[in-house]
């Protein structure tokens, strides 16, 4: 299974201050696993939201996770 794989590289790249891993963390918005989403969610929103602010609003109201909804509106 790769999702403990994807979850790993999400938290790794939490712990990385630099623009090139919040590129990789906005791409994981688009993940197909929620809770790949969710916390690369919530590590953006902890990091700062820049260039992130429209996606994710837009997840806050239309992610097909109710998790995923929920974290993007905190």
């Amino acid at each position: 299974e790769e999702q403990p794989l994807r979850l790993a590289a999400v938290e790794a790249l939490g712990r990385v201050a630099r623009p090139s891993a919040s590129s990789l963390l906005v791409q994981a918005l688009d993940d197909c696993d929620p809770h790949i989403r969710e916390r690369a969610l919530s590590i953006l929103m902890r990091l700062g939201t820049r260039g992130a602010g429209r996606r994710i609003a837009q997840m806050a109201h239309a992610d097909a996770s109710p998790a995923v909804r929920r974290a993007a509106r905190l």
